[in-house]
């Protein structure tokens, strides 16, 4: 005959499930509170490399046309000493125009960029600038090129924290400027993107938006590419036969991400080759 061994099995008592049972919590617990703390500190991390390649993309923009600039202009007024445009709406600051839509420098922007108007693309070897008909109207190819350029304005903005690039071309036969001798130029004119389909015989394209969650947006303007020292804000009423060479600009970012806020800045000087 055989008999089977058999060996006592005991599980937890009651008392011991009550012990453990709250420390197997706790430890779920801080491996979870671990997890999103680690996931929101990986959310931040990549949010802040993504608002500093953006602004500074940004920067590069600003850079291509703030090098190339005939002038920084101080506003956008009519007849003001080498300004050859008009503001149509809704072109003008805060989409107007006339006395209402005028643009001012000012410390904290709009930074309005006088360029020359080009057939292609600025930054290719091939472009050629637009002229004016004008001292010579009858533009003959080998004196074009001591005719007035056709000017192109870029103007950057902020607009509900979103930082805007708007074109604004020159007058053409209109208010007493000439026609052109070449062209057409490569750059258009835009607007606010809710308008172009408002006001076609105006706006050719959409305002570029250069970024988003903006804080600041600040210029400052040296008189000579080489001056440590800004100029005075009192005296942003040049004309831009008497631009400033020069201008410093500072972008910063904010964004509250995974429960945080976190920001960003960068910034950039930069002369024009143009300005004398």
């Amino acid at each position: 005959m055989r008999y089977s061994a058999t060996r006592s099995q005991r599980g937890f008592t009651l008392i011991e499930m009550m012990i453990i049972a709250p420390v197997v919590i706790l430890l779920i617990g801080a491996f979870v509170v671990f997890t999103v703390s680690l996931t929101g500190s990986s959310l931040r991390l990549r949010e802040q490399n993504t608002m500093s390649y953006d602004i500074q993309n940004a920067l590069n923009t600003i850079e291509d046309d703030a090098t190339l600039a005939m002038a920084f202009s101080s506003t956008t007024v009519s007849g003001t000493s080498g300004t050859s445009y008009s503001i149509n709406t809704p072109q003008g600051n805060n989409n107007g125009s006339g006395a209402t839509g005028v643009f001012t420098a000012s410390a904290s922007g709009p930074l309005l960029v006088k360029s020359a108007a080009t057939t292609t693309n600025p930054s290719v070897s091939n472009r050629s600038l637009v002229y004016y008909a004008q001292p010579d109207a009858t533009c003959t190819s080998g004196t074009l090129v001591a005719n007035d350029p056709y000017p192109v304005l870029y103007v950057y903005f902020v607009r509900s924290n979103t930082l805007w690039r708007r074109v604004i071309l020159g007058t053409v036969n209109s208010g007493g400027y000439p026609a052109l001798c070449n062209g057409p130029a490569w750059q258009k004119a835009s607007c606010d993107p809710s308008l172009v389909g408002s006001y076609p015989s105006v706006c050719s394209t959409e305002d570029t938006q250069l970024l988003d969650n903006v804080s600041t947006f600040s210029i400052n303007y040296y008189a000579n590419a080489g001056d440590t020292n800004p100029m005075s804000i009192s005296n942003y009423n040049w004309d831009d036969n008497s631009s400033p060479q020069g201008i410093a600009v500072t972008i910063s970012t904010s964004k509250n991400i995974a429960g945080a806020t976190i920001t960003q800045s960068r910034s950039l000087r930069v002369s024009s080759v143009n300005v004398r």
